[in-house]
């Protein structure tokens, strides 16, 4: 007589896969590409100054202007990202065979700190703005008002895309990133399909997941890299959908993440352990970190892009 199949799983298990697998992860594609530094103090200072004029030349014998530079101090201060895990002594101990309990945990914890990081990068904290300042608090300052091109809750155009790509600037200004929301990612994509064009692509090469590399395919505006996050929010405006296109400038001396000095340690994130009320131990993870813009720029938007629903 054969064995029903509740007989069958008397004699086989099920295998269990380690790790969490998130069903649905939010897509964080600036990762790949945010360098961030240590910083062995609690903020960091930029010595920036107006533009810098041309030299004039020289008439025969005669005084030369005083041009000397005055700068002006712009800073950047840490804020904290935390959460918090419980695991009990008698799951730590009984069950950890193929997770560890207390390592699985403070990896969502670590994940948990990634996207809050993400999410105040583009929006600040909104509850109170001093705590953690974002993008959206940076291109609010006077001197970043000329960095604003505003689409006035109409469709993006290749037009509208050229202004704002001008804006952000270095030496050679070959090289730059756009980011925007998966809606605004589509509308860059139309804005090149509607002037009878195709989206220009290129290969790049980022992290798999895995300790590895992979090669994928990214689209690119005059050479700026493509990204879309679901960070950058969706908005209203006068009765519209609409969105937010970001130009970036990054490096050590443009845009960048700030940590606090590491002191040797490996992480940027710090975890504290605690004894819970109840037998158990109890994790504090922590995320000291800031966005840095050192210069006016280094950053754009086009604002109020309309978006349709996905």
């Amino acid at each position: 007589m054969p064995l029903s199949p509740a007989q069958g799983l008397l004699l086989s298990n099920d295998f269990l896969v380690g790790r969490f697998i998130e069903d649905s992860p939010f897509v964080i594609q600036p990762a790949h590409f945010l360098p961030f530094f240590e910083v062995p103090g609690d903020s960091e200072r930029w010595s920036t100054t107006a533009a810098i004029l041309p030299a004039s030349a020289l008439p025969f014998c005669a005084p030369i202007a005083d041009q000397t530079t005055v700068p002006v101090a712009r800073s950047y201060s840490f804020g904290e990202l935390a959460t918090s895990r419980i695991v009990c002594y008698g799951t730590q101990d009984l069950q950890s065979n193929v997770n560890d309990q207390s390592a699985v945990q403070l990896e969502m914890a670590c994940r948990q700190l990634l996207y809050g990081f993400f999410r105040l990068l583009f929006i600040g904290n909104p509850v109170n703005p001093g705590e953690f300042i974002g993008f959206d608090n940076i291109i609010t300052g006077a001197a970043f008002a000329g960095q604003i091109v505003d689409a006035l809750g109409l469709a993006l155009t290749t037009r509208l895309l050229d202004r704002a790509q001008r804006r952000p600037k270095s030496g050679d200004n070959f090289d730059g990133y756009i980011c925007t929301s998966a809606q605004g990612y589509i509308e860059i994509r139309q804005a090149f399909l509607a002037s009878g064009t195709l989206p220009q692509e290129v290969a790049v090469v980022v992290p798999d997941g895995n300790g590895g590399l992979k090669t994928v395919t990214m689209m690119h505006v005059n050479g700026w890299l493509v990204m879309w996050t679901d960070f950058v929010p969706i908005e209203q405006f006068q009765g519209s959908t609409v969105t937010k296109i970001w130009f970036f400038k990054f490096g050590r001396r443009h845009i960048h993440g700030i940590v606090p000095a590491s002191g040797g340690r490996r992480s940027m994130f710090k975890i504290r352990s605690t004894l819970s009320q109840g037998s158990g131990i109890r994790y504090d993870v922590v995320f000291p970190v800031a966005i840095s813009v050192p210069a006016v720029s280094d950053i754009a938007v086009i604002s109020n892009v309309l978006v349709q629903p996905l």
